[in-house]
């Protein structure tokens, strides 16, 4: 096809078709970066209140841990001045392991203790509670006379429904111990 147009007039027409091209490939560009803005919006939105939201969880969950942390060192120093109480209270007393050796010695092979329990009456006495199974009825009285034998020891006391049956007898005992007497 032959083209009667001069060869300026030609040059022009191209540069502005180039141009043309040039800006609507440019608005192209502009307006698929603003769709993606657009698009991309509610994800960044919901993303900044997840971070803001876990932020917050986090700080109360430090808040949490050093709050329990704080409690459980109180906890434990309550403990060890209770239990720096209780063993200042022992002066001038023998220790409870005296009384209670005495007391797991003397049982014998027919006896079987399954608990023990010590607690303070007073400054100067206090009760051991055990409970335990005798073979029979005379393995528990000489366990009783043994005890009976020990001066720390005074009014023990074995309920008469522990000595019912002539076998298998299921017990327990209490007697009172002078802390103070050596």
């Amino acid at each position: 096809m032959s083209n009667l147009l001069p060869e300026k007039e030609k040059d022009l027409i191209k540069r502005h078709y180039l141009s043309r091209l040039f800006a609507l490939a440019l608005f192209y560009v502009f307006m698929s970066v603003v769709f993606g803005v657009i698009l991309l919006l509610p994800s960044i939105i919901l993303s900044n209140s997840k971070s803001e939201s876990s932020e917050k969880r986090l700080e109360i969950l430090e808040e949490s841990v050093a709050y329990k942390t704080n409690t459980n060192i109180e906890k434990s120093l309550l403990e060890t001045n209770n239990d720096l109480k209780s063993a200042r209270g022992f002066v001038g007393k023998r220790p409870i392991e005296d009384y209670l050796e005495p007391v797991i010695s003397s049982k014998g092979g027919g006896v079987e203790l399954s608990s023990l329990s010590y607690r303070d009456i007073d400054e100067k006495s206090g009760e051991i509670s055990l409970s335990g199974i005798a073979i029979n009825r005379d393995s528990i009285l000489s366990y009783i006379e043994k005890l009976k034998t020990i001066s720390s020891f005074s009014d023990i006391n074995l309920p008469i429904g522990s000595l019912a049956n002539d076998r298998d007898i299921e017990f327990s005992l209490r007697f009172v111990v002078n802390l103070t007497e050596q």
